[in-house]
Formats: structure tokens, C-alpha cells, sequence
């Protein structure tokens, strides 16, 4: 729901919406990962560690962020919402 929220904002979603229609697959979501990984790696640099999406290893893959709950909030995109 947040994706198609965020949407607004960030133009055109098409090609995701595509990609994840029948849902998202092993290979999407690595593939995407790392993108993202390398990324955030490049732009903040060791302050990227709590940002990175861990796999906690071998096994069932069972994803987790190392930010606690309360640094994640979406006020600046809403404030953008609301002031359009």
C-alpha cells in the first residue's frame, strides 16, 4: 500500500507494478537488494549499517533492518502530500 502511496510522489510506477503483479520472486528481490545495497554503501558510507536489509544468514531468508522501529517515519512524504 505505501508503494502506490509513495507513487504520487514519485511519478510513474508502471514497470514495478508489472514486475510484482504476480508477485515478487527470489530473483527480483536479490537482484534489487544489491542494487540497493551497493547504493546506500556509496552514498552514506559505514553510517549505512543500520540501513542495509540483513538476511540473517543460511536457511528460511527472513529479512530485518538493524533501525529500531521508531527512527522509521514517513512525515516529510506526508507533509508533501498534504502541501502538494
Amino acid at each position: 500500500m505505501e508503494l502506490w502511496w509513495i507513487a504520487g510522489l514519485l511519478g510513474d510506477l508502471d514497470k514495478t507494478g508489472r514486475a510484482l503483479r504476480q508477485g515478487m520472486h527470489g530473483s527480483y528481490f536479490s537482484a534489487h537488494l544489491s542494487k540497493l545495497k551497493k547504493i546506500l554503501r556509496r552514498e552514506l558510507g559505514p553510517a549505512a549499517e543500520p540501513y542495509l536489509i540483513s538476511d540473517a544468514g543460511s536457511g528460511p531468508r527472513r529479512y530485518s533492518l538493524g533501525l529500531r522501529p521508531v527512527a522509521v517515519s514517513y512525515d516529510a512524504l506526508r507533509q508533501q502530500v498534504v502541501l502538494g
